[in-house]
């Protein structure tokens, strides 16, 4: 179950079909519901997804629960926690943080840090720190077990092309490789010093 906020349906199902996605496997909200009400819980009992991602979960939150604060923040991240244990589903909130700020990665997710306290891992996509074609997962909080950030390449003919496991990289160098993007006025950038 996909639920994106950014982008009509027509254009996520060109870039899922674009990356191999088989589509009758997912489904596609239409309209923006609030995660926190009980039509959202409805749909995941209707559809009963094995995976269930919000993205981004600001467009998925309704007015009245400030996802900026603290206690906002740990409001809606328990509250998913549990729906996902009810219904034996996982559920990935995706958050885009500013491009400017603190590049530490513990303190890029909205909520002060609320929404990595309440989840069980958090996963960071940023740039390569030496190869600006590439990106990279790291977790800067893993309660289940240690992982190695991956790599992977999304190429407008081949699609997402995973290039494997990374153990070398460290949260530093991918901090680092972030705030030189950032700084960067949008160029192809080379290298990364």
């Amino acid at each position: 179950l996909y639920l994106g906020g950014e982008d009509v349906n027509s254009g996520i199902k060109e870039r899922l079909e674009s990356l191999g996605a088989d589509l009758s496997k997912i489904a596609l909200v239409d309209k923006h519901i609030d995660c926190t009400t009980s039509e959202f819980t409805n749909l995941i009992k209707d559809i009963r997804p094995a995976l269930v991602i919000i993205d981004p979960l600001v467009s998925f939150v309704g007015g009245d629960v400030n996802i900026n604060s603290q206690v906002g923040a740990r409001q809606v991240a328990d509250h998913l926690r549990d729906v996902a244990r009810e219904h034996k589903t996982s559920i990935t909130m995706v958050v885009h943080p500013p491009k400017r700020g603190d590049y530490k990665l513990l303190y890029r997710f909205s909520g002060s840090g609320a929404f990595v306290d309440a989840t069980r891992t958090a996963t960071y996509i940023g740039y390569h720190p030496t190869e600006p074609n590439k990106r990279v997962g790291i977790q800067p909080k893993n309660n289940i077990k240690n992982t190695a950030p991956y790599t992977y390449i999304l190429d407008e003919k081949l699609g997402y092309m995973w290039t494997g496991e990374d153990s070398s990289i460290k949260r530093k160098d991918v901090e680092a490789a972030n705030a030189y993007e950032a700084e960067s006025e949008g160029s192809q950038l080379e290298y990364y010093e």
